[in-house]
């Protein structure tokens, strides 16, 4: 069982799961700040640096999201980018980071580095040095089940997810769909999904049939992958023109299928013409 602790006390009253997963109710105001700290993350989560869901760099395989997103990162060095290579990633997103240390309001700089003084797991700090907040405006809003993308994170760490707003349903299935567990993610909660239980379930936020508010989720993770300034300029020209290209060979296929039934509408039409005076000119 993966032990978990802040300041180095054992964390009191966490529901676990799974392997390496917790799921504490009312975190924030334990162990972080208060009621009246919660609000005011409340407030100023509203001007952060949220990317519009209908931005070009934010579609996911070519569909809008049902969510809206910002990202931070904590790089040591202000000229590289620590890129998390999510499902469906656009690499000119990287784009639109924010540099963590640079961003006018400090509150989730102050939680990263609360995490990362405190929170231990198995003995060690996490590291967060990644951030993705999420907007869920209401209760249509959602994300699928799925499993997150480790390829570019610190190998054996987790992601700690921490819920601002309206109560939203945090729904953990086996790899088939199967529902294994349900938790109830309210204003300060955290779940901390483990590495191993990561592999072995899916998770997500599915959409509501009760309306209500937004809600704001904080992931923090700890990601190894560092790209300099002139590498990921080129990957993200390479990826353009790789996208591009697969534009134009699906624009060719479609104009390639028009063509071919416009032939076979001219066919069958002259077909019937020819039928009309009892002469078939394709024989």
């Amino acid at each position: 069982m993966t032990s978990i602790h802040w300041g180095g006390v054992p964390i009191d009253g966490g529901e676990r799961f799974g392997e390496d997963s917790i799921f504490v109710k009312n975190f924030f105001n334990k162990y972080i700040g208060d009621s009246r700290a919660e609000c005011e993350i409340l407030f100023n989560l509203e001007a952060m640096p949220y990317i519009p869901r209908n931005h070009p760099a934010m579609a996911y395989r070519g569909n809008e999201l049902t969510r809206t997103k910002f990202f931070f990162q904590d790089s040591a060095d202000p000229d590289d980018t620590l890129v998390y290579k999510y499902t469906g990633i656009q690499w000119r997103s990287t784009e639109l980071y924010v540099h963590l240390r640079d961003w006018k309001n400090k509150n989730v700089c102050d939680m990263v580095d609360a995490f990362n003084a405190n929170l231990s797991v198995n003995g060690e700090s996490p590291g967060y040095n990644h951030v993705i907040g999420t907007k869920y405006k209401n209760e249509r809003d959602g994300i699928g089940l799925h499993s997150d993308k480790t390829q570019s994170w610190t190998p054996e760490s987790n992601v700690a997810i921490l819920s601002f707003g309206a109560d939203r349903t945090f729904t953990i299935t086996n790899l088939e769909g199967k529902v294994e567990q349900t938790f109830e993610l309210s204003c300060g909660d955290l779940f901390l999904l483990g590495w191993k239980d990561n592999m072995k379930y899916k998770h997500g936020i599915l959409a509501a049939k009760e309306p209500c508010g937004p809600r704001v989720s904080l992931c923090f993770r700890n990601i190894e992958e560092i790209w300099g300034k002139e590498q990921l300029t080129a990957k993200i020209e390479a990826s353009d023109r790789a996208r591009d290209q697969r534009a134009a060979r699906k624009a060719e296929k479609k104009a390639a299928a028009e063509a071919e039934k416009a032939a076979a509408e001219v066919y069958v039409y002259a077909a019937q013409l020819a039928d009309g005076v009892g002469v078939n000119l394709f024989l």
